[in-house]
């Protein structure tokens, strides 16, 4: 189909040696989030020389997402694209992309696989935070609303079963990553 070409044009266009690589995260991530009227929140990612860019978290989001007027502006070829569902159910197009270098706080990612969408001028971009702790890395994500953050926590694997409660009243909550749902 038109996004496995497009995807298969970025990858051999691309002179890196690995893509979606993540730096290793040690201890904890506290990254900010600022929250808006409606309760959604966002994050400041830098992506390339662009800094402090409002980025919505969508943890059921397919992962991460620029706004095609930030990659038209980074000077970015958009390829053959795709239909996607997006916020609202709003059908968008989808480019693929490869972005340098994603930085949100403290986590540094480069060569990340992404899309680029017209999202309306509202917003730079959307993120699913487990793009960020992919399965294998030993990260575990905590989104705390009422404290407006996101935290990254490298931990040791945990004999605990899935809810079942932890010492600070937290529970182990198994996640479902099919990459589409």
């Amino acid at each position: 189909d038109r996004l496995a070409r497009s995807w298969l044009e970025v990858l051999r266009s691309s002179r890196a040696s690995q893509v979606n690589y993540i730096a290793p995260v040690e201890g904890t991530a506290i990254i900010p989030c600022e929250p808006d009227d409606d309760g959604r929140l966002y994050v400041r990612a830098d992506i390339g020389s662009m800094k402090g860019l409002r980025f919505l978290l969508d943890t059921g989001g397919s992962g991460l997402i620029l706004s095609e007027s930030l990659a038209r502006g980074m000077g970015m070829r958009l390829r053959e694209f795709s239909d996607s569902a997006g916020m609202g159910g709003l059908t968008r197009h989808a480019h693929p992309i490869l972005l340098p270098h994603v930085e949100v706080g403290p986590i540094r990612a480069r060569e990340m696989m992404a899309t680029a969408s017209d999202l309306g001028g509202r917003i730079d971009g959307i993120l699913n935070p487990l793009v960020l702790a992919p399965p294998g890395s030993g990260l575990t994500i905590e989104l705390r609303p009422a404290h407006c953050s996101l935290i990254f926590r490298k931990e040791r694997l945990s004999l605990r079963r899935p809810g079942q409660a932890q010492a600070d009243g937290w529970a182990t909550v198994p996640f479902l990553n099919d990459g589409n749902h």
